[in-house]
């Protein structure tokens, strides 16, 4: 994994920085030439979506799981609004403008609402696995504001159709 994260790092896909004060930590991130290749993982991703051996009820990271939320975003009806998402210590910021979706990490300025989960149950509840309102009666998801705009984010992503091309 050295090996292939030193030739990352040589082909310029990745730059590694120190985080400012308090932090003070090394971190990875792609380069502005790295962040180009989006696209196609994008693709693979909706490729992927399609495969008779996708397991739904595997675990995510939450990179795969930003990922997806670009690649599959597909509203049907207007939807603006911004969103923060809370996986224990790392927090993500949704925004969507007329139909466009912009998913990063870090905490939104003024989110309209804010949802506290793990990533398991997120994306159980985004390919409709599990309802929004089970996992919030279960405790496995909070939601701070209105769940009328979770909803409507929900419904912006389209639901897995698993080994149909």
């Amino acid at each position: 994994l050295m090996a292939i994260g030193g030739a990352v790092l040589t082909l310029g896909l990745v730059q590694r920085r120190r985080l400012g004060p308090p932090v003070g930590s090394w971190v990875y991130e792609l380069t502005d030439w790295g962040k180009r290749l989006e696209p196609v993982l994008v693709h693979l991703g909706q490729w992927g979506r399609h495969s008779p051996f996708r397991d739904l009820d595997a675990g995510i990271s939450v990179d795969s799981l930003l990922l997806a939320m670009r690649g599959d975003f597909a509203p049907t009806t207007p939807l603006t609004g911004t969103y923060a998402l809370h996986f224990g210590d790392d927090h993500v910021s949704v925004r969507v403008v007329n139909g466009e979706i912009e998913v990063d990490r870090g905490e939104p300025a003024d989110p309209d609402v804010t949802i506290s989960t793990d990533t398991r149950t997120f994306a159980a509840v985004l390919v409709r696995k599990r309802t929004l309102d089970d996992a919030i009666s279960a405790g496995d998801l909070v939601v701070t504001g209105e769940k009328k705009p979770v909803e409507q984010l929900l419904n912006a992503f389209p639901r897995p159709q698993s080994g149909k091309p």
